[in-house]
């Protein structure tokens, strides 16, 4: 039998029945709640470990990006140091190559001059000594012998050597021997003291070609005059052919010490190089030495000439006797009463 709705019984069912359901709605909220908290909990727990993640992929990163960063370091420090090394590879072998063409081109210096210096001696011999040779002691003689050994001294054995040492340095250079300049050099320095003798007499004779010069209707101007006209010799003159001989000796000497400085310590003919240098600079220590003397000779000469002793001449020249200064000397002399009294002499001061 269902009790009736206003029935007590009805109405103890029906708070029964609702404190179940909504003791059952708040299970549900609850359980709502706990899926809710847990779905937050699920969802924080997945954001943190994302981010735990993430760093650690940009910790690995950071890690590849250091070591590409380092390995990237030291590849352009290897590369600076490899270029480094290239630069100074390639300015060495620039040095290098520049000395050995500034070498070569001494070489040639030393042969070109050399062919030139040959050229104007055979010259010489041929247009100026062996003509004025060959009408000696003729009705048509230019000078006397005396005067052909003061004015061309040594010429034709020095330019026989010279012929030589031009040829020597040609098979060298030009031909099929094996050979350096410096052993061509060597064989010939020891001929080379006729320079000397050369040069110690180069004064006497500029002195006999000026007076020479002074007599205009002589023949030894004629004949230079008709000399000089030609197409041969536009620039030359005799008293420059002259001077050569006396200028070769310091043109070797700086040669050669251009080419000392631009041949390696280590190249086989640096040390003959050494050599050559020494011995020519030695000549051309003597030649000077003997110029010297010659100037003094001629001074004392000078000197001599204008000098009266006895009603004769007196003469300074000696071995032993060297000229030392000329210049002009004032005497004063003042007495009381007198005027001043001046005296300029000419004193000469030579010792022995």
């Amino acid at each position: 039998m269902v009790p009736s709705p206003k029935s007590p019984r009805f109405k103890r069912n029906e708070s029964h029945y609702q404190n179940e359901v909504l003791s059952d709605t708040e299970e549900e909220g609850k359980r709502e709640r706990r899926k809710k908290q847990l779905k937050e909990i699920q969802t924080e727990g997945s954001r943190k470990m994302l981010k735990m993640q993430i760093s650690e992929q940009q910790k690995k990163d950071f890690e590849v990006e250091f070591k590409d960063a380092e390995q990237n370091r030291k590849l352009i420090k290897a590369q600076s140091l490899a270029r480094r090394w290239i630069a100074r590879r390639y300015i060495k072998k620039s040095e290098v190559l520049a000395v050995g063409r500034r070498r070569n081109k001494i070489i040639q210096e030393v042969l070109e001059t050399e062919r030139n210096y040959v050229t104007a001696l055979e010259n010489l011999v041929n247009d100026f000594v062996l003509p004025i040779s060959q009408v000696t002691n003729t009705k048509h003689q230019i000078l006397t012998a005396d005067e052909q050994r003061t004015l061309f001294p040594f010429i034709e054995p020095i330019s026989s050597l010279n012929k030589k040492l031009l040829s020597e340095l040609h098979k060298i250079y030009y031909g099929r021997e094996i050979g350096y300049l410096s052993i061509v050099f060597l064989e010939m320095i020891p001929y080379m003291k006729l320079y000397i003798d050369y040069v110690a007499n180069f004064n006497t004779a500029l002195n006999l070609f000026q007076a020479l010069l002074q007599n205009k209707s002589s023949p030894f101007n004629s004949f230079l005059k008709k000399i000089e006209c030609t197409v041969k010799f536009p620039k030359e003159t005799l008293q420059s052919y002259l001077i050569m001989p006396v200028q070769r000796i310091p043109r070797y000497t700086l040669l050669m010490r251009d080419l000392v400085n631009h041949t390696d310590a280590s190249h086989k003919d640096y040390p003959n190089l050494i050599s050559v240098y020494e011995q020519i600079n030695r000549t051309a220590e003597v030649i000077n030495e003997k110029t010297r003397e010659a100037e003094n000779r001629e001074m004392c000469n000078k000197i001599s000439r204008h000098l009266i002793h006895d009603k004769k001449e007196f003469s300074l020249v000696a071995a032993h006797r060297k000229f030392i200064k000329e210049g002009i000397l004032k005497l004063v002399n003042v007495e009381r009463g007198k005027e001043k009294e001046e005296k300029v002499i000419n004193p000469v001061l030579c010792v022995d």
